[in-house]
């Protein structure tokens, strides 16, 4: 991947992050119950969209809230159990 894709995804992520990062971290705290792990539910989500974007591309229209917050519940609602 050249350094202006790179560059590219990075924004983009910056941008979703800035205008739902609240919005996702609030609804995961309501579904965790925890404000650690909902933070740490938070940055996995958008570290997962880093990772699928620099390999598949950034989508036309990129998640928001609703899809951002399923990506990592599965692994902490089995650490909360």
């Amino acid at each position: 991947m050249d350094e202006s894709s790179t560059q590219d995804i990075r924004q983009v992520v910056e941008g979703v992050y800035r205008s739902e990062s609240r919005r996702v971290l609030a609804t995961l705290i309501r579904l965790i119950g925890d404000f650690d792990l909902a933070e740490e539910a938070l940055h996995e989500a958008f570290a997962a969209a880093v990772e699928q974007w620099s390999r598949d591309g950034v989508p036309s229209n990129p998640p928001f809230a609703a899809d951002l917050h399923v990506l990592p519940c599965g692994s902490i609602f089995q650490t909360r159990r």
